[in-house]
């Protein structure tokens, strides 16, 4: 058995079918880890991990993301979970208002940890704001983007059954393969 130290039941469940498919057994673990500040979303997973695993002294892992709008300069990059907190989806079209590049990039970063080592996973999964906000309710961040089709937000899809962000499968077979290794 594996900890998945998380609070969002979402990322739970969009990562447990797919340990499951290679055999691999997780359980969510909900800690009260105080968060560095940074702008490194890596250096706030690992320091995530290595606060939990000080706890737990088990296998566990952590999934953190970034959500870079290039033409905010990368805004808001770490922050999003603030962001999403602060700010409505309008907001977010607020501040994107006469911007040409609609790019976004999602980095991911799943780092797993045990007694012996720390592994760090990476993805950049790169989509579009949307210019305008999604009619179905989420997280401001999820109803203005899109990753899938470039139309589609990634509200919209959850509240389908859709998994959003479906590209993030590959992190969780990287971490997998190296589990099984290991």
């Amino acid at each position: 058995m594996i900890y998945y130290v998380t609070g969002s039941r979402h990322k739970f469940e969009s990562a447990k079918p797919r340990l499951e498919n290679h055999g691999i057994k997780i359980s969510q673990k909900k800690l009260r880890i105080k968060e560095i500040q940074s702008d490194s979303i890596k250096e706030i997973a690992i320091d995530k991990a290595r606060k939990a695993f000080a706890i737990l002294n088990e296998p566990l892992f952590v999934n953190d993301s970034g959500w870079h709008f290039a033409a905010l300069n990368g805004f808001p990059g770490a922050f999003m979970a603030y962001v999403n907190k602060w700010l409505t989806a309008e907001d977010l079209i607020s501040l994107m208002k006469g911007k040409r590049n609609r790019e976004v990039m999602l980095k991911q970063i799943v780092v797993y940890i045990d007694k012996n080592r720390i592994k760090v996973f990476e993805r950049d999964i790169f989509g579009k704001v949307l210019n305008k906000p999604s009619k179905v309710s989420g997280r401001p961040g999820e109803m203005v983007t899109s990753f899938s089709d470039r139309r589609t937000s990634e509200a919209e899809l959850r509240a389908r059954g859709i998994a959003a962000f479906e590209n993030e499968a590959d992190l969780w077979h990287k971490l997998a393969m190296f589990i099984k290794k290991h």
